[in-house]
């Protein structure tokens, strides 16, 4: 099959078929796209699997099944490949997207003229009543996600914040929503039973609940959008009502087994599913903790309505907890990342199931009836409002220092395994099962090998070995993590991206600093204030433990780079050093990190010209060479003002660009490898041919992250020479 017009660098014209669209943050929309072909190439062109259209921004979604076409720059799906990272090209794999695409608004795609069905035209009427009933802000963004599971009306500083708050989970329509359409049902069920109490002489009351409650349950699925996160909820309620219409005794935990086992027949790659994993293990821990302890306090409340209100309460944080902890390590594996805040669900659960979720759907559907619209109006400003203030106020605590979260060590699998031993021998002891319990002190022995070796081996290594540096593959941008002797650790600027949307320090950086080890650096270099350097840095500066911070005093022009470094060293007390040639930083052991450029003030330099740059150097011997993005003056002044420039491993300068390409810098650092920090297929051909071909005559190999991904060079001790290591690649625990 000719495809040369894929990833040419040029646009072409391509039609294709609209499969599906999500919304996203800020009117963000994600177009899924079959049957791509070039306009004008023959059948052999067809794109096989889908084509992904990232629209920055739309008014409205295209219909299923509509025809477009699109002058459009189709490209492989291609992620950052970092160790212990999330790999985003394996997920979107896992869905059969391959190809993507980036346009700025739906004009420029030429779509035919198409009708969209009933149901379609329906969800679209309602989410065009919500936008035009409810004024713009938070309230109208989280009243239509936790409707119809549309995202496009939150931004993130929202999500961050009900992610703190612990609440964040009621965003993803899931198992809670469809629980409280159950639970509907079970009303239902009940009142029926009071009008006509011999209706549970042919149905009991259960199973009248689950029939009443499937209608439901189905009407909500279709409301969400039958997102892959709603589907497998439906699944296991599912699972679970045809066990109970089958007189089951085991209902809850074999249904649940009989769920996961549908799904992974469907689709087997589900097992890397996070939302699967969350949603089995969360499920799992509250089928096997929750019911003993509201038993135990259900005979302490007795018929006190009092103290009935108390243990409703606590049941919710019981629940709350409980699916956190069986959770924990693998969100702390995905996001490193946890809230001690679950009390808010206390509130919010009950507001939102109870109240909200009921409200808005009349609202929202009496709105649409002739005459009565400013009935469901006003249900909607009314559930508008109160989110709006709910946002309101978990904004004011998270301001006022009450919505901290906690950086922790992302564990390794090993790790992920003795949790979970550890977790089944107290749910055994827990449950005092009778029989013989001397198979308890060979999982706790193994369970604790598995927790503690990890870190010991992690802990050991970063004595013993001389050094290590990791290129990380942050796109085109530079971040470079150094471990030294004594379990010291550098980091040489922070990457970034030209769009704020996307957070390279939280997304790369901080969870490549916390996989298997703790959220602390030592020093912290930021060799100039440009963004993809600069913007990296702020989330690791803003979550781990940092003892120093060196730059040049350069900082960036005016604007959020400039505010989010100076808040973040000003709120972290992070100490702030000025950088300068001849300045030598000692990292004990032996190990110095020597300052070689600028020579004074940078003011009258170009901002790249400006870079720091560090040598490393461990017992007199020079290892890396990390010279920012200095350019044509800078190396003119670097080589003019030191002696000794040699490294064995060079960082290329301005990312391999062809304006920092200096035959004499190679001879006199004489390096065994370079590395250029240069994203994967970039719009300006880095590293520049001369500076490999220059290299190459050298016999000095040029490895590029953006093919490679993230390139490891370690020095280990008695070996004499440095070992390059291929990217670590994780199977378990991929999204």
């Amino acid at each position: 099959m000719d495809k040369g017009w894929i990833g040419e660098g040029e646009r072409v014209t391509v039609s294709g078929l609209v499969h599906d669209v999500r919304w996203r943050f800020a009117d963000r929309l994600y177009l899924f796209a079959r049957d791509v072909r070039c306009v004008g190439d023959d059948k052999g062109s067809l794109l096989p699997g889908t084509l992904l259209v990232s629209v920055r921004h739309a008014d409205f979604a295209p219909c299923i099944g509509q025809r477009f076409q699109a002058d459009l720059l189709v490209r492989p799906v291609h992620s950052l490949k970092n160790p212990g990272c999330w790999d985003g090209e394996v997920y979107w794999a896992r869905q059969g997207v391959y190809w993507r695409s980036y346009i700025k608004d739906l004009s420029d795609l030429s779509l035919e003229p198409a009708s969209p069905g009933f149901f379609q035209s329906l969800r679209r009427n309602l989410r065009t009543r919500i936008r035009s009933v409810l004024p713009p802000g938070k309230g109208r963004g989280l009243t239509s996600a936790l409707l119809l599971g549309d995202r496009s009306g939150l931004d993130r500083d929202t999500y961050e914040v009900l992610q703190r708050a612990g609440v964040v989970h009621s965003l993803a329509l899931s198992g809670l929503h469809l629980g409280f359409m159950v639970f509907f049902g079970w009303v239902l069920a009940r009142g029926i039973g009071r009008l006509w109490p011999g209706v549970h002489l042919v149905i009991p009351r259960p199973k009248l609940a689950v029939m009443l409650g499937i209608p439901l349950v189905l009407f909500y699925m279709w409301l969400g959008g039958w997102t892959p996160s709603l589907l497998r909820a439906g699944i296991m309620f599912g699972s679970w009502g045809a066990l109970l219409l089958m007189n089951r005794s085991r209902v809850l935990m074999d249904g649940l087994c009989l769920a996961v086992l549908i799904i992974l027949l469907w689709s087997p790659a589900e097992v890397f599913s996070i939302s699967l994993q969350f949603s089995v293990l969360a499920v799992a821990g509250i089928i096997l903790v929750v019911p003993a302890v509201q038993s135990a306090f259900a005979a302490w409340a007795g018929g006190n309505v009092f103290q009935r209100i108390l243990v409703y309460g606590i049941m919710i944080m019981v629940v709350s907890v409980v699916a956190n902890v069986a959770i924990l390590p693998i969100q702390a594996w995905n996001f490193g990342t946890l809230t001690l805040h679950q009390y808010y669900n206390i509130i919010w659960i009950p507001l939102l199931g109870f109240v909200l979720l009921p409200l808005g759907f009349v609202g929202l559907f009496v709105s649409l009836v002739p005459g009565m619209h400013w009935l469901g109006s006003g249900a909607l400003l009314v559930v508008d409002h109160v989110m709006g203030q709910w946002c309101d106020l978990l904004v004011a605590a998270r301001d006022n220092g009450w919505l901290e979260m906690i950086r922790v060590v992302r564990p390794t699998w090993p790790e992920l395994l003795g949790f979970y031993g550890m977790v089944l021998v107290a749910l055994a002891v827990w449950k005092r099962r009778k029989g013989d319990g001397r198979w308890c002190l060979p999982v706790v022995a193994c369970a604790s090998c598995l927790l503690v070796m990890p870190t010991m081996v992690a802990n050991l290594s970063s004595v013993t070995q001389t050094c290590r540096v990791l290129v990380m593959d942050t796109g085109m941008s530079q971040a470079i993590l150094v471990e030294l002797p004594g379990n010291r650790r550098l980091l040489v600027d922070g990457g970034g991206s030209w769009s704020r949307d996307f957070d390279m320090g939280k997304a790369v950086v901080t969870p490549v600093l916390t996989w298997g080890r703790p959220p602390r650096i030592d020093k912290v270099f930021l060799t100039h204030s440009d963004c993809d350097h600069l913007r990296g840095l702020i989330h690791p500066l803003a979550t781990c433990e940092v003892g120093g911070f060196y730059w040049n005093g350069r900082p960036a022009a005016a604007g959020w780079d400039r505010d989010s470094l100076e808040e973040v060293l000003k709120r972290r007390h992070i100490p702030a050093h000025l950088a300068w040639a001849g300045m030598d930083v000692d990292m004990g052991d032996g190990v110095r990190v020597e300052v070689l450029h600028p020579r004074g003030n940078v003011a009258g330099m170009s901002r790249n010209d400006g870079s720091l740059v560090l040598r490393i150097v461990v017992d007199g011997k020079g290892l890396v060479l990390i010279p920012g993005d200095i350019e044509e003056q800078g190396i003119e002044e670097l080589l003019a003002g030191n002696a000794d420039l040699r490294a064995e491993l060079l960082i290329l300068p301005h990312h391999g660009s062809g304006s920092s390409w200096s035959e004499p810098l190679y001879d006199r650092v004489n390096p065994r490898l370079a590395v250029a920090a240069a994203g994967w297929n970039n719009r300006y051909g880095f590293p520049a041919g001369q500076v490999v071909e220059s290299l190459a005559k050298r016999g000095v190999e040029v490895v590029t992250t953006g093919k490679e991904g993230a390139v490891e060079v370690v020095w280990p001790v008695g070996q004499g020479g440095m070992i390059v290591h291929p990217l670590r690649s994780e199977p378990f625990g991929l999204p």
